[in-house]
């Protein structure tokens, strides 16, 4: 007897995970995702809530984006959508991939998307937006990263940004500020830093981009479209609020100054050509453990001076490995308190002369300066490698064993400064000859003596802020922009204005001294003799100090000349006392590079994403979010909190 078949039992089709067949998504089936299909209803979110976009209702605490480290699991985040990308997938669908970020950190997202849906998610996952979504943190395989994949659910979500208010009575003036034509450096875009400036009761903001003028169009219509739809007040504000037009331009000083504070001294005057070797690069926080010197009168060496300085540390070994100078070497040398006395003895009636020497004589001014003994050092010194770059210019650099082989000078043993100096010293009696056959009499006229455009164009420029006055410096701005561009662009592509050319066109132009790459800080901060200092000073209509996040990277560096704090504030107040002494006016800037402190993130990313800074150095990592200067749009209330050390009335 035939048993009767059994009747098939009708396929049951189980719904996505996500979206219940309409929105795509990983369904992870079995019981695990029946449970989960009970928990979150069978109906999409959008069809309870309207603000959901994608897949279904879930609720929790929120996750920062911080604390999300490795494979944690599902989790619920909230960020602005910072970028979105599109991918069409030979199933028909859609992949996006996006990012976002909490001002914690930022992470990657990834979904799929139906055809029928692709439009109106893409209308809502869009730059700018803030979005609520859960989903599975877990490292991405395909984009070797860690990011939030099997998303459950998105929802749209107001801002989360705190608005700034400037309630301060008498309002502030940025000059410096950066926008997103600053390419790879800044964030705001000009109409919403014009907008800004004008909500907070600004009567003024400056747009000074790197090299870059392309920002004036759109902040000049911005302040046309602004005229729609406000009273009366405002329409009266508009009428007198102003977008200064201005750049931050890449300066290189093609006037050379070969001889600094040089005086009436004939080209022919004793001179001590030294070298110093060090412990690190600061004349604040390293020691000198060497010092090497030549004595040379009537262009003849007739002199020597050498000694080991005991530093009273140990020696870095790094600088051990440069110098091959050992601990043991200096252990029984005398210590710089003994020294410092001899070597002024030693140069007494002579200028001084180095290769490179700023570095070296802002070392014997600073440990003279320590004694007591600071006028003893002569204010004139000779520079070999500025004669050099005046008398060489077909070198590709003018590094010391470059310009002593173009000149066949012998150079034994490179960073020990016995060697160094005596190697200077046989550069120097050549450069002397040199300018002798053209005819030189006196040190000041080597000044005079100008660089050829190839060699300005390998110097590392200065940074300068130059402003619109009215419409004959906006006609000249635009012609150093466009010499920049077309005349002057640097080995490294940069945009060179000369110095040469910005004073050519400087009518109708504010000059202002710029940040802590700009030419007056250094000089400041070396501690270059004060004749120096004022000679550079002098070229600027107003000088700029910033808060002191803005160069906290200088106390980060141990290579680099601050300790902590209170010496930026002394580097500040040095300038504001050489202003009020020059009668220069010196403002606060900010050096503006993203609108609000949370941006920092944001900036992060984009150096981070273009491996490319214009300020960064060689072999310096690029900068994370804490690390990051406040080069936040600063209020009024802001920006007089940043400079409370210098006492209200003065930070006014």
């Amino acid at each position: 007897e035939t048993k009767p078949k059994k009747e098939a039992k009708p396929e049951v089709k189980v719904p996505y995970k996500i979206g219940a067949g309409k929105n795509t998504g990983n369904y992870t089936g079995g019981r695990k995702g029946f449970s989960e299909r009970k928990e979150y209803g069978g109906q999409r979110g959008k069809d309870i809530d309207p603000d959901y976009i994608y897949g279904r209702i879930f609720e929790g605490e929120t996750t920062p984006i911080h604390d999300i480290v490795g494979d944690i699991g599902k989790v619920i985040v909230r960020g602005k959508v910072l970028k979105v990308e599109e991918k069409l997938l030979r199933s028909g669908k859609s992949m996006l991939t996006f990012a976002i970020t909490d001002y914690t950190d930022s992470i990657s997202v990834k979904i799929f998307v139906s055809p029928e849906d692709l439009g109106e998610v893409k209308k809502e996952i869009d730059v700018g937006k803030y979005l609520l979504l859960k989903g599975l943190a877990k490292y991405d395989d395909y984009s070797k990263e860690l990011g939030i994949l099997s998303v459950e659910g998105i929802k749209k979500i107001p801002s989360f940004e705190v608005k700034r208010k400037d309630t301060y009575p008498k309002k502030r003036v940025e000059l410096h500020l950066h926008t997103s034509y600053s390419e790879f450096d800044a964030l705001p875009n000009p109409k919403d830093i014009v907008k800004t400036a004008f909500n907070w009761g600004m009567p003024a903001v400056a747009i000074t981009d790197h090299g870059d003028v392309q920002a004036f169009p759109v902040a000049n219509r911005t302040l046309g479209d602004m005229k729609k739809g406000l009273n009366e007040e405002e329409t009266e504000r508009l009428k007198k609020f102003k977008v200064i037009y201005g750049m931050e331009a890449y300066l290189v000083d093609d006037l050379v100054v070969s001889y600094k504070a040089a005086k009436e001294q004939e080209i022919d005057c004793p001179a001590v050509v030294f070298d110093i070797e060090t412990t690190g690069f600061s004349n604040e926080k390293n020691k000198i453990i060497e010092i090497g010197a030549v004595k040379v009168i009537d262009g003849k060496i007739t002199d020597k001076y050498s000694t080991f300085i005991n530093p009273g540390e140990p020696i870095p070994f790094r600088i051990q490995e440069l110098t091959h100078i050992s601990d043991a070497m200096v252990a029984d040398a005398p210590d710089i308190t003994t020294v410092i006395p001899q070597f002024l003895d030693f140069c007494e009636g002579c200028i001084l002369v180095g290769h490179n020497a700023n570095f070296d004589v802002g070392f014997i001014r600073k440990n003279a300066n320590d004694l007591g003994m600071l006028d003893r050092v002569s204010e004139t010194y000779g520079d070999t490698m500025e004669m050099a770059r005046i008398l060489l210019p077909e070198l590709s650099n003018y590094k010391l064993d470059t310009v002593a082989e173009a000149l066949n000078c012998v150079l034994e043993s490179h960073h020990r400064a016995v060697d160094d100096a005596g190697c200077t010293a046989d550069i120097y009696v050549e450069c002397l000859k040199k300018f002798k056959d053209q005819g030189i009499k006196y040190l000041k006229d080597v000044n005079n003596l100008k660089l050829k455009e190839a060699t300005f164009r390998r110097m590392r420029p200065h940074h300068c802020t130059i402003l619109v006055k009215n419409e004959i410096g906006r006609i000249n701005l635009y012609h150093l922009v466009s010499d920049s561009n077309l005349k002057y662009m640097s080995q490294r592509k940069k945009p060179l204005v000369p110095k040469s050319n910005l004073i050519a066109h400087r009518e109708g132009l504010i000059v202002g001294s710029a940040c802590s790459s700009g030419e007056l800080f250094d000089a400041v901060e070396r501690a270059m003799p004060m004749e120096e200092i004022k000679r550079i000073a002098d070229f600027y209509d107003y000088f700029e100090i910033m808060p002191l996040g803005n160069n906290q990277y200088l106390i980060d560096d141990k290579d680099q000349y601050e300790s902590g704090p209170e010496d930026l504030i002394e580097l500040n107040k040095r300038i504001i006392r050489l202003g009020d002494e020059l009668g220069k006016l010196v403002v606060a800037t900010g050096d503006v590079h993203f609108m609000n402190p949370e941006d920092a993130i944001l900036r992060s990313i984009v150096l981070n994403s273009k491996k490319k800074h214009p300020v960064r150095k060689e072999g310096q990592p690029f900068p994370v979010p804490e690390k990051q200067g406040p080069l936040y749009f600063h209020t009024t209330e802001e920006m007089l909190k940043e400079f409370s050390y210098l006492g209200e009335k003065k930070a006014e």
